[in-house]
């Protein structure tokens, strides 16, 4: 089976990386949960790839330095 989520990390300065990817949602959101805390300003999201939507994300519960 292909995995179809996309997981990237989209830090709050910078380009959107790829992480890994999971062959469907509750898998593609446990790897996300279990990644640590985004930095301050930077989220995780998770992407469809066959659809292009964002169907899951989370973000930093820290708050964004000057």
């Amino acid at each position: 089976m292909k995995a179809r989520y996309d997981l990237f990390e989209l830090p709050p300065r910078g380009f959107a990386q790829w992480i890994g990817s999971a062959i469907d949602l509750p898998e593609a959101n446990k790897k996300m949960y279990d990644l640590p805390q985004p930095e301050a300003g930077g989220q995780y999201l998770v992407r469809d790839f066959y659809s292009g939507t964002i169907v899951a994300y989370t973000f930093s519960l820290k708050p964004p330095t000057a």
